[in-house]
């Protein structure tokens, strides 16, 4: 076991889930789960003003008829422990030649969106390398937006990316041919995209959850399907029992 010491000297150490469970017990390692929010001059880390390079009009509160910005002066302090300060050129040096992707519903996106605002610090960037291409994200014939992005910092070769997949089924149409088709929800299988580039992820944050209703099921036309076929399972009736088991599946 490593002796107890500054949380920044074994941050981005590779270690086992065991080590890092005993650590958390034993407090050794921050646990960044608990904590609370608390006042800080030093914030926010970027304008949303400035920011638009990255920031979508909808998602960017600075762009609304929004009043009141005071949340924006806070950063999470956890419990019992310090948390290293945000610093975008130590950041984008510690994840030198890793890729970060994010793949979930629109809280997944405005992640991706804010975490780009932060390593660029708001400000245009216009070295940054747009590489969706390698991950087919592109746009689509007729489509609003491709369904996702991915971009490359060059100097450390960071890449970020995002991924839309609300649920984080696989959405499959029953009869590819009829664009009227339902849709086969694998609850026991990752997207098509997570499986195909996972191996090149060094970081993946997943997320779902407001698309789990049945009327979003209904516009949408999905069937749950499990081991290839319809859901027979009746503990797997109720979205919350299809949402866990979906989760767990891909996790």
């Amino acid at each position: 076991m490593r002796p107890k010491g500054n949380i920044e000297e074994f941050l981005f150490e590779e270690i086992t889930a065991e080590e890092a469970e005993e650590l958390v017990h034993k407090d050794l390692v921050c646990n960044y789960a608990k904590g609370q929010w608390v006042a800080d001059s030093r914030r926010p880390l970027y304008s949303g003003f400035g920011c638009k390079q990255w920031l979508s009009e909808m998602w960017a509160c600075r762009l609304t008829q929004r009043s009141d910005f005071s949340y924006e002066g806070y950063t999470w302090l956890p419990n019992n422990c310090e948390m290293p300060e945000f610093e975008r050129s130590a950041f984008l040096r510690r994840m030198q030649d890793k890729t970060i992707a994010f793949i979930g519903d629109s809280l997944g996106r405005q992640q991706f969106q804010s975490l780009m605002c932060m390593a660029t610090g708001g400000e245009m960037s216009p070295e940054v390398e747009d590489v969706g291409k390698e991950y087919g994200l592109i746009k689509a014939r007729g489509a609003k937006r491709p369904d996702g992005w991915a971009f490359r910092f060059p100097n450390t070769n960071t890449t970020i990316l995002y991924y839309w997949s609300s649920t984080l089924a696989d959405l499959v149409p029953i009869n590819s041919t009829d664009p009227r088709s339902n849709v086969a929800m694998h609850l026991d299988r990752p997207p098509a995209f997570m499986r195909k580039y996972l191996h090149r992820f060094d970081v993946l944050v997943l997320n779902t959850g407001h698309h789990w209703n049945r009327g979003k099921l209904t516009a949408n036309r999905w069937v749950m399907y499990v081991n290839g076929k319809p859901n027979d399972d009746s503990k797997l009736v109720s979205m919350g029992g299809a949402k866990n088991f979906t989760a767990y599946s891909i996790s």
